[in-house]
């Protein structure tokens, strides 16, 4: 199975982690529908993401899990449907902030979430090698193949 890294924002972290965010939306997808593992890096956007119940550790510019896709949908984002509503939705999404995402793509990805797991110890960046073999040094712009080292 591939394995990617995903840069999410703090606060669609903390969705995703308690199960109500279910779908990642994104301009692109990785290897056009074959199953893949992504680990969820936490970007370094203010505000900073602290989970309680961990020893008040600052999550953000950590990788704090996984989850996979199996599946996914392609839509065009400014469609007024049922389906898109229901997408959007799931993503936790306002009309708005699609719009403002999708910039001038008119068709966006929504990765369905799937097998969530939240790591009792986050990970570094440089615990994953790049699809060159380097060690990751830096975070994914949105997201990049990657090797685990563990």
């Amino acid at each position: 199975m591939l394995s990617i890294m995903v840069a999410i924002q703090p606060k669609w972290a903390e969705l995703i982690f308690i199960g109500s965010k279910t779908r990642e939306i994104r301009k692109t997808l990785p290897n056009d529908g074959e199953p893949f593992k992504a680990y969820v890096y936490v970007t370094l956007k203010h505000p900073l993401w602290i989970r309680f119940g961990m020893p008040n550790e600052i999550l953000s510019g950590k990788v704090v899990g996984e989850f996979t896709c199996k599946a996914f949908d392609r839509f065009f984002w400014n469609e007024r449907s049922e389906f898109v509503n229901d997408i959007r939705k799931k993503a936790q999404l306002s009309f708005d902030e699609m719009k403002q995402y999708a910039g001038n793509s008119d068709t966006l990805f929504g990765w369905h979430i799937d097998d969530i797991k939240e790591y009792d110890q986050p990970l570094e960046i440089g615990d994953f090698l790049d699809s060159k073999g380097n060690v990751m040094t830096r975070a994914p712009q949105s997201w990049q193949y990657v090797i685990p080292r563990f």
